[in-house]
């Protein structure tokens, strides 16, 4: 029988995933709209919680056809200083 760890390290080796996540894939307009709502958030100018924001941003990305990471990505993607 294989290791846990050592189908683990398999399966990462395989792995091909964009060091940027999702927003690697939204067009330019969007990230930058995108960024410039992080921005704002972290600013204090949207007073609004991380979890509603990163609720609202997925389900409006979606709506719009745009590949999205889940609630808990985007709210770690708001959280983001870069």
């Amino acid at each position: 029988m294989d290791r846990l760890i050592d189908r683990v390290r398999q399966a990462a080796s395989q792995r091909s995933e964009s060091p940027r996540g999702f927003a690697a894939r939204l067009p330019a307009e969007v990230l930058e709209q995108l960024h410039e709502t992080r921005r704002q958030f972290q600013s204090g100018e949207l007073n609004v919680s991380a979890l509603w924001l990163a609720d609202q941003l997925v389900a409006m990305l979606q709506a719009d056809g745009h590949p999205v990471c889940g609630r808990q990505g985007m709210r770690q993607w708001l959280a983001r200083k870069d």
